[in-house]
């Protein structure tokens, strides 16, 4: 799926079956979610899907995969904190700095952050501070678009295609790179 005009005819086609109280398909992601009475065939909205041209893999149980999902993407965040951590070590080390990783460690990862180590550490952590700080650099700061590439997803290709998005401009056949 590669615009909000794919999302819109899969909405479209699914929201046509009796019985779907609502239909809503997030591009960037791929994923449907569909909110339906007991009367619909979940096999049929999966072949209307496929029929628009798309896979449709169903989750039959919504709540475990999303208890899923949110676990991949905090021990994903737990990784992208560890290795912000060994890159600042390294930082603090190429600067001058001895610590051991377990010194350094305890120092940035101190929760009142009381050091400077910890201060810079989680200054780069906090996302509404640091789009905050964008915001301020911008010259006309009303709006703010940050690309997040869904897991997997070459991250030049997301960024292009969301921008072609915004801009109106169909991103299919307009090379890449």
């Amino acid at each position: 799926m590669t615009c909000s005009a794919c999302a819109r005819s899969v909405e479209e086609g699914l929201s046509r079956h009796a019985g779907v109280a609502a239909a809503h398909v997030n591009f960037a992601t791929g994923v449907a979610s569909v909110r339906f009475d007991g009367t619909v065939d979940v096999d049929e909205l999966r072949a209307t899907i496929e029929s628009l041209g798309y896979r449709a893999p169903v989750e039959r149980d919504h709540d475990a995969a999303e208890a899923e999902r949110e676990a991949a993407k905090q021990q994903m965040r737990r990784a992208e904190a560890f290795i912000d951590l060994i890159f600042g070590w390294a930082g603090a080390v190429r600067a001058g700095g001895s610590p051991s990783l377990r010194r350094y460690s305890r120092r940035v990862l101190d929760s009142g952050r009381e050091t400077e180590e910890a201060r810079e550490f989680w200054a780069g952590q906090d996302v509404p501070a640091v789009l905050e700080r964008w915001r301020a650099e911008l010259r006309s700061p009303d709006r703010l678009h940050v690309v997040v590439p869904a897991p997997g997803q070459d991250r030049t290709e997301a960024t292009w295609r969301t921008i072609a998005e915004l801009v109106g401009v169909e991103a299919e056949g307009l090379p890449v790179r």
